[in-house]
């Protein structure tokens, strides 16, 4: 949370709290569903379990990724 308020441009910092916050709540939402789904399609047991895991593990990689990408924004110095 402190990054992304860190990260907020001076006066932007409860929109950027609520949409970090709002980021975390559909992802609490639709994560179950997600794994849920790749249960059913890998045909459950421990094929399903493997299939969830894997699953989230990659997006969660790839959210990993998207975070590691420099941004830069006027009137700010890139660290």
């Amino acid at each position: 949370n402190a990054a992304t308020l860190d990260a907020a441009p001076s006066g932007m910092e409860g929109t950027a709290g609520g949409v970090a916050m709002t980021a975390r709540t559909i992802a609490m939402t639709v994560a179950p569903g997600v794994v849920a789904l790749c249960w059913v399609l890998a045909g459950g047991g421990v094929a399903g379990f493997r299939t969830g895991v894997l699953t989230l593990t990659a997006v969660t990689a790839l959210g990993l990724l998207v975070l590691l990408v420099p941004t830069r924004r006027p009137g700010r110095v890139a660290t």
